[in-house]
């Protein structure tokens, strides 16, 4: 069945089954705004599973008319907090730390936790009278808070929208912007970062702007320091494809250092002006 439209749709006695990893709302399609980049749907492989079950008795049709509890969302905040919850609000969620699978005797979760050096977290919820949800799984990295980093050095920045503090905020609708409404000087741009303490690397994860390519960077070199005077030679430097992708830049060795300089030699359009979403610097565990 093809159509532009479901009301175009031709009437049919058929049973159609459709499965959908999700689905995008009105608008970032062909009409109205853009949704946000954590809502857009991207043209790529997805795996997912589901399983089909024929109805054996009675009983079973009464136990699947029970209502289904949502799966547990499972985030970590730009400060390090875990958080946990699900789409209909005030429910219990039990969950485990050591890659266990949760149950009724898992521990209860009552707000958000301190997860800076990260791990494996399993979540679950049940709501009286439903079924209990599919069990939630996430991983996560180590993670220095935003809050305690900062940027000690920039070349420009644009104000009312583009400011440099965007590049660590910890949310990628934000950006970092050079100067574009009175004057627009060409690259290398640089920012430079205290991460608040001394740190042993693995890396770094740039986050190109997600509505736009414009100011995406093209060619770059990443520099790290101890006291953010003494540099020395680029821990990394090469070339970013053309896409808004985050690109993990991945140290041949582990780097121990507390300043990061990230200059932005060329931008994909050779444009003018560079913008950055995030610089993630990733410690080791």
């Amino acid at each position: 069945y093809r159509a532009n439209h479901p009301v175009e749709l031709a009437p049919s006695k058929r049973v159609l089954l459709s499965l959908d990893v999700g689905r995008l709302g009105l608008g970032g399609a062909s009409c109205g705004p853009r949704p946000m980049a954590k809502y857009m749907l991207r043209p790529e492989p997805v795996s997912f599973a589901f399983s089909l079950r024929p109805l054996t008795s009675e009983a079973t049709i009464q136990h699947l008319a029970l209502p289904v509890t949502p799966r547990v969302d499972i985030r970590r905040d730009s400060q390090g907090q875990l958080i946990l919850g699900t789409k209909d609000g005030d429910i219990p969620v039990r969950f485990t730390l050591d890659g266990s699978e949760p149950t009724a005797k898992s521990q209860l979760y009552k707000g958000p936790l301190d997860f800076i050096r990260g791990g494996e977290v399993r979540a679950v919820a049940q709501a009286p009278g439903r079924l209990p949800g599919a069990v939630s799984r996430e991983s996560f990295a180590p993670q220095i808070p935003t809050g305690q980093m900062k940027v000690v050095s920039f070349d420009s920045e644009q104000p009312g929208e583009g400011f440099a503090r965007h590049a660590i905020d910890g949310d990628t609708n934000t950006f970092w912007h050079t100067n574009y409404s009175d004057k627009q000087t060409r690259p290398p741009h640089e920012i430079q970062i205290d991460m608040g303490k001394t740190y042993t690397l693995r890396g770094l994860r740039y986050t190109p702007r997600q509505d736009s390519d414009h100011g995406r960077i093209h060619k770059y070199e990443l520099y790290l320091s101890q006291d953010g005077k003494t540099w020395g030679k680029p821990i990394k430097k090469g070339r970013f494809p053309k896409n808004r992708r985050p690109q993990k830049l991945a140290f041949p060795a582990p780097q121990t250092a507390r300043y990061i300089r990230f200059v932005a030699l060329t931008e994909v359009q050779g444009r003018a002006w560079t913008t950055i979403a995030e610089l993630t610097p990733l410690p080791t565990r």
